[in-house]
């Protein structure tokens, strides 16, 4: 196996997995460059940053395994590691339920781990409207018709799926109210989409910890009018239904 390069390892987590409880996988790398992103070592240095050992990690979810409900991984961007496929087939082995993040840029590996089983939940981060120039402007990078492409495909593989989330997090300097409604006009119904608050904390861009987050109140507003596309849209860490 081509051991996968772990960067970070959380034990427990109650927030990753939506009514789970957690374990989290960090993998390194990533082909955006998102302003706001706060994992900005896993983005720009991972080298800089301790390797943990697979066994170590296999070795502690082994004697902790019934105290949590799965194991989540994310990054970075994790379908962009090698080692991936094998690590979560021996997870799965294992009897372990399996959670990946993905910005939707490699629908191969989706559409691959999707045929053969190996992913419980799916969370994708949509970004932006789907078009050039949003989706470059919001990820930092110059998006081509493939990238676009691709994350639709992703999208609609996913939505095939039984349990899955959509996210956009919602950046004020980068995401208008008519930005976000059109990334819902195009979700349309799904099973879960989630419109994540912008942290002016450890970003990418320093710059963008300056910046302000919507206010609950215009978050309230924004998402009255996506829930006529997507009726299952909340905002993230908030219950009620509005």
């Amino acid at each position: 196996m081509n051991e996968l390069k772990i960067k970070g390892y959380l034990r427990t987590s109650l927030i990753e997995w939506p009514g789970k409880i957690s374990a989290v996988i960090f993998l390194p790398n990533c082909n955006f460059r998102c302003s706001y992103c706060y994992n900005k070592d896993l983005v720009l240095n991972p080298k800089k940053l301790e390797t943990i050992p697979v066994d170590f990690v296999f070795q502690d979810l082994k004697d902790r395994k019934k105290f949590i409900d799965g194991v989540a991984i994310t990054g970075g961007e994790p379908t962009l590691s090698k080692g991936l496929k094998a690590f979560v087939k021996k997870l799965k082995k294992k009897g372990f339920s399996v959670m990946v993040e993905t910005n939707g840029t490699r629908p191969e590996v989706v559409g691959d781990f999707i045929e053969e089983k190996l992913v419980d939940f799916w969370s994708m981060d949509v970004k932006a409207p789907l078009n050039l120039g949003d989706y470059g402007r919001v990820t930092g990078v110059k998006c081509t018709t493939r990238t676009i492409g691709n994350i639709r495909e992703s999208i609609r593989l996913i939505k095939e799926t039984e349990d899955y989330e959509f996210k956009t997090t919602v950046v004020p300097a980068l995401l208008t109210k008519k930005d976000i409604i059109e990334i819902a006009r195009f979700l349309g119904p799904v099973k879960s989409f989630y419109l994540q608050q912008f942290q002016p904390k450890n970003c990418l861009d320093s710059q963008f910890e300056k910046k302000k987050p919507y206010s609950r109140q215009q978050l309230v507003s924004i998402l009255q009018e996506v829930k006529k596309y997507t009726p299952s849209a909340k905002i993230r860490g908030e219950d009620e239904k509005i």
